[in-house]
């Protein structure tokens, strides 16, 4: 049986120094990146963050203004958290569907 804190501990070592969407977003946000004017050249020193850097200029959540630098399209951000939200609220709604048809079928069965 593995120990859930080692297990733990370990996934948080393995994850240093690597970048994330939410790290990147979070670094551009404090630097004040959110239009044209005030863009900024988000840190590129963790592990695969020009790749979370492209992906999410891809998505379309960061606008570029040239020479490395980048900005947050805050309306992007905004519908991409209320897509996920919703996302979020269909999958409760079918767990819940999905167990209620279960105790039916076995409230039957007994």
């Amino acid at each position: 049986m593995a120990n859930p804190i080692l297990t733990t501990a370990i996934i948080n070592a393995a994850n240093a120094g690597q970048a994330s969407s939410s790290g990147v977003l979070a670094d551009l946000k404090k630097k004040g990146a959110v239009n044209a004017k005030t863009a900024a050249a988000p840190d590129l020193s963790l592990k695969g963050a020009d790749k979370v850097v492209r992906a999410l200029a891809d998505k379309g959540l960061l606008r570029s203004a040239g020479e490395g630098r980048y900005w947050i399209d805050q309306d992007a951000v905004a519908a991409a958290n209320s897509r996920a939200t919703y996302m979020a609220l269909i999958v409760v709604a079918f767990l819940l569907s999905a167990g209620a048809s279960l105790v039916a079928i076995l409230s039957r069965l007994s």
